[in-house]
């Protein structure tokens, strides 16, 4: 059993290395991008587009995210939340996806899903 599987009001077993008193991480909030596609009333995210497509805007950086994860996963972390912008405008959508999943971390997206095809789906 994993930390994420315990009830949260079930005692947590400290991974090694953290003091007493200092809970786990358990989850990541990953902003992978600063753009999204659209223009929602509620958000304060404001689309840019560059020849008529959507533009990202800054995106997260892969190899300092995978760094991020190995550093993290020692102090617990076993679940990340994919969010944005819109997280499928980066470029590097699927590689990333594929990253956190092989590390094992459970995932969890935020996204308007205009942008979602069945082969991301899947």
């Amino acid at each position: 059993m994993s930390l994420c599987d315990m009830q949260v009001d079930e005692p947590l077993a400290l991974p090694s290395g953290l003091p007493e008193g200092v809970p786990p991480l358990r989850a990541f909030y990953l902003y992978m991008t600063t753009g999204c596609n659209l223009r929602c009333r509620h958000c304060w995210v404001v689309p840019r587009y560059v020849k008529g497509k959507p533009h990202p805007g800054e995106v997260i950086d892969t190899v300092l995210l995978r760094r991020a994860v190995e550093e993290a996963k020692p102090l617990g972390l076993c679940n990340a939340k994919i969010t944005g912008g819109e997280p499928l405008l980066h470029p590097q959508f699927r590689e990333i996806v594929k990253m956190l999943s092989d590390q094992g971390l459970g995932l969890n997206m935020e996204t308007n899903g205009t942008l979602m095809t069945r082969e991301i789906a899947r």
